[in-house]
């Protein structure tokens, strides 16, 4: 059995304070909060609430500032090879001079 003093019986309704106490330490200055994250969102405005009331935190502005510094330089990687291999194909079968042998092996007129 759990001594009484070691057991908590809580609801999230109650907030932070039950909690603090129980753990012996300092409510925190945030409100405490009030969606649950891992149900699946309704729309994308509830979605991008979620992210906007995650930004007001010091620990959702770090997360997403990570995910900023990891996706942006991959976009733009992917992004440049895309081009790169567009602008390839472009130049081996729409800029051919004439009587050059174009990439199937025929001439171009």
């Amino acid at each position: 059995a759990i001594p009484p003093d070691r057991l908590l019986v809580y609801s999230v309704k109650q907030g932070w304070a039950p909690l603090c106490e129980f753990l012996g330490v300092p409510v925190p200055e945030i409100q405490f909060p009030k969606k649950d994250g891992t149900k699946p969102q309704a729309s994308i405005a509830s979605a991008i609430n979620l992210v906007v009331d995650d930004l007001q935190t010091e620990h959702g502005r770090m997360a997403w500032f990570g995910i900023f510094l990891l996706w942006v330089p991959i976009s733009v990687v992917g992004l440049t090879c895309f081009c790169c291999l567009c602008c390839g194909v472009c130049r081996r079968c729409c800029r051919r001079k004439s009587g050059e042998i174009d990439w199937k092996g025929g001439k171009s007129d």
